[in-house]
């Protein structure tokens, strides 16, 4: 299994790669001060041999093909875009949340994301 964070502004199949930029004198943790999250897309494409599990919220679970019919119900056999419109896109926080990218677009920048 892989827990991940991940950059939820952008659906499957849109692939975002985060960076990491790391803080001045963080010593070894490196302390990213800039998104090293990605996509759930960019995900995949990094671990080819993982599908996506779970979305809730900004978190991904991921998990090994070779386990996923083991562990998998009739709601993880969901397209990936499913997956993240019910686990982040339906999800209560992304409007409510104050740090939500979703929240913070549309009240600074009256751009709501819901239109794609």
């Amino acid at each position: 299994l892989i827990h991940a964070e991940v950059d939820v502004m952008f659906p499957p199949p849109l692939t975002f790669r985060g960076y990491f930029a790391q803080t001045p004198n963080a010593g070894q943790l490196g302390h990213s001060s800039s998104s090293a999250c990605g996509s759930i897309s960019e995900f995949l494409r990094v671990a080819p041999k993982y599908r996506l599990l779970h979305v809730e919220f900004v978190n991904a679970v991921f998990i090994h093909e070779s386990l996923f019919d083991l562990v998998a119900g009739p709601f993880e056999r969901r397209s990936d875009e499913e997956k993240w419109r019910l686990g982040y896109f339906c999800h209560p926080l992304r409007s409510t949340y104050p740090h939500s990218w979703h929240r913070i677009m549309r009240r600074s920048h009256h751009f709501d994301s819901s239109v794609f």
